[in-house]
């Protein structure tokens, strides 16, 4: 991968956390052919995870995700020898046109990039709703931030940053049982963070609202059946997260 500033060409390396993600995971590292190295830091796989990853050239490196990703991507930016990293997901897939406009940056002083991320789910791509507005920052330079939160993450990163064009696609090939888990996984984590607030009744009305916002306000009915079940499942995430704080609080006081 060459990003040119002025005569000077900086390499660029690749990170994807895994888990058993043997299905999802040669489209995303057939998309990082364009980088100078791709490093996948593995938590545990029982499948053929590292095997593939070493198919597509990757290098692996094991390491306990221990339910805290920002800690495993922190991990992940001390194994990396490039200035510049780009994190993908095991479910992502970078398109030819932003490797096209990740190719022709003149970064400049410019720390780091925000990428907008569209869903594919259930074969259609949502281009409204809370993912069609999705913008993370993922392409930086290795020395000027950390990653914060053990779910959901966010790349804190110092100096001036700019956001891309072109899109990275998150393609959700699993099934709704799937889906379900991993919402049962990430709403336990969301609601121990949570649990350090006051609980409030009045925060069980925040999945409805939820709804109203992604399906109506952000044109989330313009992505048609596909919009409408992502917009429920959503909430239903929404709402797990809060019942589970509220029964987090509720052990507490007993």
């Amino acid at each position: 991968m060459l990003i040119f500033i002025d005569y000077f060409v900086i390499n660029l390396t690749a990170i994807v956390l895994t888990q058993n993600n043997q299905e999802t995971l040669p489209v995303t590292l057939s998309s990082l052919k364009f980088v100078s190295e791709i490093l996948v830091i593995d938590d545990n796989s029982s499948d053929t995870t590292v095997k593939v990853a070493k198919k597509y050239g990757a290098k692996v490196i094991p390491h306990a995700l221990k339910g805290d990703w920002s800690e495993q991507r922190n991990f992940a930016l001390t194994k990396a020898k490039t200035d510049w990293v780009l994190f993908i997901d095991s479910d992502e897939v970078v398109t030819s046109s932003l490797k096209k406009e990740i190719s022709r940056l003149k970064p400049g002083d410019t720390a780091g990039y925000y990428l907008k991320r569209l869903d594919v789910f259930c074969g259609a791509t949502l281009n409204h709703g809370e993912t069609g507005n999705i913008k993370l920052l993922r392409l930086a330079r290795r020395e000027v931030g950390h990653w914060i939160r053990p779910v959901h993450e966010i790349w804190q990163v110092k100096g001036r940053t700019k956001t891309l064009t072109a899109p990275l696609l998150h393609i959700r090939h699993f099934d709704i049982s799937t889906l379900i888990s991993r919402f049962d996984t990430y709403s336990t984590i969301d609601a121990r963070e949570f649990s350090h607030h006051p609980f409030s009744f009045l925060s069980l009305l925040k999945p409805l609202a939820k709804f109203v916002y992604n399906y109506i306000y952000l044109l989330g009915f313009l992505d048609g059946l596909a919009g409408l079940t992502f917009a429920y499942l959503m909430s239903f995430y929404s709402l797990a997260v809060r019942i589970k704080t509220w029964e987090i609080a509720s052990s507490r006081s007993a």
